[in-house]
Order: C-alpha cells, then sequence, then structure tokens
C-alpha cells in the first residue's frame, strides 16, 4: 500500500524596492505499507528499502522506459569481451558530504555487495572489480552473463561512499550518504524518515525540497486515511482536479491494491516520475 501527499506554499513578499520575491517551499510526503529496516541497500530485499534507496543513492546504470540500459554513474562501458566489462565514470559527481566519488568507490561498493544478503545475489557473476583510473573501473566476470548491466542497475546495487562506511563502521542502518537527489535529515525510528532535497545531484536537482517518508499504519492510526482500498482509492481521484488547480495542500490517498485500475502506473515513466520529480505525475 502505498499513500502519497503533496504540499506547497507559496509567500510573496514585497521588498524595499518594490520588487516581488516568491518564497516557496514544497514538500513530498509518501507512506508506504511498511517500514524500511535501514538505510543499508546491500542489507535488505523488502520493496520498500529499494524505494527509499533510490533517493539516496545511485547505481552504475539506469532502465529506461523502453527497457534499455542507460548511464547513470558510468558515462559509458564496453565488454571488452564475454567476461570483461570496463565502466568509464561521470567526473565530478558528488556524495552529500561534498567529496567526489571516485572509481575506487565503486570497487569498494562491488566488493561489500558480495558479502552483504539482499546485493550478493545480483553480483554473484562478478569475479572481481579493479581500479583503472579515477574515474575508470574494470569488472572480471566468473562466466558470460548476459544481464549484468540489469543486476548493476538495481537499488541493491548502489555506490556508497567507502569513507562514509568505515566511519558508520559498516553500520548503515540508521545514517548514511549517497550520491541521489535526496539526502538524509535525520532517520528517527524509521517510522518517520526526513531527507532533503540535493542542490549538487549530478542528475538534476528535484523540484521538492523536503521528502518525508511515513508509514501507512501511522495514518490510519492517526485518522488521516482509512484502511479501506476502496475508499483511498476514491479520494485519488477525487484529488485530481484539485492538484491540476495547483492548491496549496492536498491529500492524495492511493492504495497499490488497485494497481490495475491506474494504467498509469503500469507505465515505467510515470512510476520514475513518481518517486524522483513529483511535479510531472499530477499532469496528464
Amino acid at each position: 500500500l502505498l499513500v502519497i501527499s503533496c504540499s506547497r506554499k507559496d509567500t510573496e513578499q514585497n521588498s524595499t524596492d518594490n520588487t516581488i520575491n516568491t518564497i516557496k517551499e514544497k514538500t513530498l510526503k509518501i507512506a508506504f505499507g511498511g517500514k524500511p529496516r535501514g538505510l543499508d541497500p546491500h542489507m535488505s530485499p523488502e520493496i520498500v528499502s529499494g524505494l527509499l534507496s533510490q533517493q539516496i543513492f545511485n547505481s552504475l546504470v539506469d532502465i529506461d522506459e523502453n527497457g534499455d540500459i542507460i548511464p547513470e554513474i558510468a558515462e559509458s562501458w564496453e565488454f571488452l569481451d564475454e567476461k570483461t566489462l570496463v565502466f568509464n565514470l561521470k567526473p565530478q559527481i558528488k556524495f552529500h558530504n561534498g567529496e567526489e566519488l571516485r572509481a575506487s568507490d565503486v570497487v569498494f561498493s562491488i566488493n561489500r555487495m558480495k558479502t552483504k544478503p539482499a546485493s550478493m545475489v545480483m553480483v554473484e557473476p562478478i569475479q572481481s572489480a579493479e581500479v583503472i583510473e579515477d574515474y575508470k573501473v574494470k569488472i572480471n566476470l566468473n562466466k558470460a552473463f548476459s544481464s549484468i548491466l540489469y543486476n548493476l542497475a538495481h537499488p541493491r546495487t548502489s555506490i556508497l561512499s567507502e569513507k562514509n562506511v568505515n566511519e558508520l563502521n559498516d553500520d548503515l542502518s540508521t545514517s548514511v550518504i549517497g550520491t541521489g537527489p535526496f539526502k538524509l535529515i535525520s532517520w528517527g525510528t524509521g517510522e518517520e524518515i526526513n531527507l532533503e532535497r540535493f542542490p549538487e545531484h549530478f542528475l538534476g536537482s528535484p523540484n521538492y525540497e523536503k521528502l518525508i517518508i511515513t508509514e501507512l499504519d501511522k495514518l490510519i492510526e492517526e485518522g488521516r486515511t482509512t484502511s479501506n482500498p476502496e475508499e483511498r482509492k476514491k479520494s485519488y481521484e477525487e484529488a485530481q482536479q484539485i492538484i491540476h488547480d495547483d492548491i496549496v495542500c492536498v491529500p492524495l490517498y492511493y492504495s497499490m491494491d488497485n494497481v490495475a485500475m491506474d494504467k498509469r502506473i503500469r507505465n515505467f515513466k510515470f512510476r520514475q516520475t513518481f518517486f524522483h520529480d513529483i511535479k510531472d505525475i499530477i499532469i496528464e
């Protein structure tokens, strides 16, 4: 189950020279039907953890709406033979602490994936990884594996900061940095996770300044939504026209139980936009 609410606050102020400054505060709230176990993308296999990981981290490559592999951290790649793959990384990708991602972080992350429960199956075909240059990594496969790029596009194969992982003694359950569009502000108990947009994200800064992730059960207990999927679907549908009008605060509830009823959710581009750049979901 998934519940979403969007809020936008626009305030106009007149300056002394009669010009108008617009101050915008935009927050996206998402409620999952379960609590993520932690922030470590290599540890937790459940869907809610993967959705959270996509906000904080990036992988070497991504998958577009046509199911094709496209660049993400890697700007290009080449198979030297059926068991040797070389990635050229995009330069000047920043982690949330301002430090630059380098090939050593990628090699460290792949080696770590091989030891963690959620990610090890994704990198099982990888025999080793090595740094060639600051922005070039070679991956050696233990066998030809045609789907390796798709595995490396998964949230479970997110790239981490070697320095940050070592500083945290390999415990990323409640604190971590990545290169993703949002950075962690607070984990709390995991019942309400607060994220803030990362303005230096190499793929472009999100339009929402804050992202708050909470639990559906918590909203039900607070009386902010219903446990009835049909009623949530009705609320979702009724909210559409209001959203088009761009009002200050819109409650938007949607049940993934009814996924088959909404063709947009079955569209990859819609789902991708849904979690990265929400302004475009409200739309068509």
